[in-house]
């Protein structure tokens, strides 16, 4: 689901293309304010090609507040983390301590079609590890149901199959060492 904003969002810098093309800023320089991909991509085009006609309202944002990211900035990792990595640290350093409490932090990829009410630590949303792990947070085993099904699942090619039968990227087998 795109996100529709007319501005940067988190304190971040506003620029025309107009006024990036008058200054000469490179693209490779706009590719290091944690904006996206996707509109620095459209800046080097026009950029490179000045033929290339574009919408003067057309802009791109400088994410200044440390951490924020995104096509408007609007992104923010948590933890007050200044990189994605320091982050992820953060998470599993609190999730040793404070296995739930690391959901006061907004919406987290989580099961939601489980009964929320059954399981042991109340209203919880659980994270996908939480699944098929052989260990069992909600009283009526419902996140460890069903979990046989997983084993027959096939992996593709360029997939690895988990400990508890689903399926990576291959690029992200020993991402935690």
């Amino acid at each position: 689901m795109e996100a529709s904003f007319n501005t940067c969002q988190n304190d971040g810098h506003q620029w025309n293309f107009t006024d990036l093309i008058e200054k000469r800023i490179r693209p490779s320089e706009v590719l290091l304010w944690s904006s996206s991909v996707e509109m620095a991509d459209k800046y080097a085009s026009i950029f490179y090609n000045s033929s290339i006609y574009f919408d003067e309202n057309c802009f791109l944002c400088q994410c200044t507040k440390s951490g924020t990211f995104g096509k408007f900035c609007e992104y923010q990792l948590t933890h007050e983390s200044e990189s994605f990595e320091a982050a992820i640290d953060a998470q599993f350093e609190q999730k040793k301590s404070d296995q739930w409490g690391i959901q006061e932090y907004g919406t987290i990829i989580c099961y939601k079609t489980l009964k929320m009410s059954d399981c042991v630590y109340g209203l919880l949303c659980l994270d996908w590890r939480d699944i098929c792990d052989t260990n069992q947070q909600c009283m009526d085993g419902l996140d460890e149901e069903n979990c046989d099904k997983l084993e027959f699942n096939e992996c593709e090619e360029d997939e690895y199959r988990c400990t508890n039968g689903m399926c990576i990227a291959e690029e992200y087998w020993l991402d935690g060492k």
